[in-house]
Parts: C-alpha cells; sequence; structure tokens
C-alpha cells in the first residue's frame, strides 16, 4: 500500500521568499507541466484600479497569466486594507482543485483572507489534504478557520521561511517532493 503523501506549506512574512522558494523548487522538476501539476497560484497585477496596490487573480498553476472579470479574487489597498471576490474564488479556484485526473502535485500559492468567504472553495481545499495527491503552498501565517485547519492537519507540515533560512531550504523542500513521487 502506497504511503500517503506529505502536504507542505511554506508560511513566514511578507516579501520573504515563499514564493520564490516554491517558483525554485519546482523549476528543479521538469516533468511538472501543465498536464501533471494542478491547483492555483494568486497573482497581483499592479495599476489597477487607480490607488490599489493591485489587482489579485487565480491563475491555473502550470498556465501563462490569464486575468480577467472571471478570476480576480480580490483588490489590495495596502495598510492591510482589501476588497475580496468569494464568487471568484468558487467558478474559477473550485475548478482548478477539482481537475486532478493525471495530476502529480498540486500547488496553492497562495491562502490568507481573501476566500474566507467562499465556502466551497474552502471545502475543497481541505478535500485535497485528504487525497492522494502531495501538496505544496504558502498560507499566511495568521489564524482563521482555513489557516488553523491546514495547519492541524495530520499530513501537513509546515516550514516556516525567513530571512535567514530561506536560501537553506531549497535542498530540504527538493527531497519531499522526492519522497512524495516526483
Amino acid at each position: 500500500m502506497k504511503e500517503k503523501p506529505r502536504h507542505i506549506f511554506l508560511t513566514g512574512q511578507i516579501q520573504v521568499g515563499k514564493s520564490t522558494l516554491i517558483n525554485k523548487a519546482l523549476s528543479l522538476f521538469p516533468q511538472l507541466t501543465s498536464d501533471t501539476l494542478g491547483g492555483f497560484r494568486t497573482i497581483t497585477v499592479k495599476g489597477c484600479p487607480p490607488n490599489a496596490l493591485g489587482s489579485v487573480y487565480i491563475i491555473p498553476a502550470a498556465a501563462d497569466t490569464v486575468c480577467d472579470e472571471n478570476n480576480m479574487v480580490g483588490i489590495r489597498w495596502g495598510g492591510g486594507k482589501f476588497d475580496a471576490y468569494p464568487q471568484a474564488f468558487e467558478k474559477a479556484g473550485v475548478p482548478l482543485l477539482q481537475d486532478v485526473s493525471g495530476k502529480k502535485l498540486l500547488l496553492m500559492d497562495e491562502l490568507g483572507v481573501m476566500e474566507n468567504n467562499a465556502p466551497l472553495f474552502r471545502r475543497e481545499v481541505l478535500n485535497a489534504l485528504e487525497g492522494s495527491i502531495p501538496v505544496l503552498g504558502v498560507i499566511k501565517p495568521i489564524k482563521n478557520p482555513l489557516l488553523d485547519a491546514i495547519r492541524a492537519h495530520q499530513r501537513v507540515e509546515i516550514i516556516e521561511v525567513n530571512l535567514e533560512n530561506r536560501n537553506s531550504l531549497l535542498p530540504l523542500l527538493q527531497q519531499i517532493l522526492l519522497d512524495n513521487g516526483l
């Protein structure tokens, strides 16, 4: 019987290098293509709307940037203020977590607060942790029901990324992914 995969979530302060570390780790596995890498990325596109830090979009983990009103999950205003559009998590995000056929890894970069009012999306995140596909993700270092449930899950390992350790974590991440069958 195959051992259940370990799920890894990076956490740490803003702009410490969590997504950069994930991108470096993924680059070590060229076999991860749009056919084998599932899940999502959230990206911030600067410049729209005026006076905002940017609009936030949920996109497929292995896709090029595709941003339109259907996958815009929020707007960052700065100072911790944001507008969230939970319906975009439900319409664009849920299918990204349900489409696991042929996937070898699910990416969840990043989970925080904008999805708090998207119950179907939150359910799919937790369902993925029960599945047979390893998850690599990023969670904000804050408390809320979804993030607390992820941290408490028996198959989840949390790795804190900080300025002191971020350059030394790549071999560990690579080994965990290899141990998970990549």
